[in-house]
């Protein structure tokens, strides 16, 4: 049975692209168009970046916490490498940039209903959080070293590769969509 191996190298410069294409999305809009929504309910540009900056906050001390720790197993061979499971595939179906329709965020990973027009801002700094985690994890070996995922009300526990992986498509996901609600015909003009 083949196995879906991936790298941190991989997820590093996914993460870095992000930021990047992020900083492209933002740099031109004022707060008024970052703030924008096409309805009640529905998230504008501000709200899908509070909403990675809350899930970040949700995930990222806990997997400092984990990388500073004796839990983390150490690498041995193949460092750099993780396996994404059938079930950590689900999720990052589920969660990132695969996924089909709208889904609603869970309660504690919503924007507030007042997202702050720094967002995008806030968000790029806080990839550099993420990027120091993809470091530290190179220490660690990425399947061995599992994980309840801190949102997901299940007993089940991950690989930490296959955690960072779903974090990153998640993170795509809503590049995507904050890049959809700027190409609504409705979007205010500058």
């Amino acid at each position: 049975m083949a196995t879906n191996r991936r790298t941190l190298d991989e997820l590093e410069s996914w993460t870095r692209r992000i930021t990047q294409e992020s900083r492209e999305l933002t740099a031109d809009l004022d707060e008024g168009q970052r703030q924008w929504r096409r309805e009640p309910g529905r998230w504008g540009v501000a709200d899908c970046f509070e909403h990675l900056i809350v899930t970040g906050g949700a995930y990222y001390p806990t997997l400092e916490r984990l990388l500073a720790s004796r839990h983390a197993v150490p690498a041995l061979g193949g460092a750099g490498s993780y396996r994404v499971g059938w079930l950590g595939g689900f999720f990052a179906r589920q969660a990132g940039h695969q996924g089909k329709g709208r889904r609603r965020a869970p309660k504690g990973l919503q924007p507030r209903p007042d997202s702050r027009p720094d967002a995008p801002e806030r968000f790029a700094e806080q990839q550099q959080t993420l990027l120091r985690i993809l470091a530290a994890a190179r220490r660690a070996d990425l399947d061995r070293t599992r994980l309840k995922i801190p949102t997901v009300p299940l007993p089940v526990r991950f690989g930490l590769g296959e955690i960072l992986y779903v974090l990153v498509s998640h993170q795509q996901r809503h590049l995507d969509q904050a890049r959809r609600v700027r190409q609504d015909p409705a979007f205010p003009e500058s």
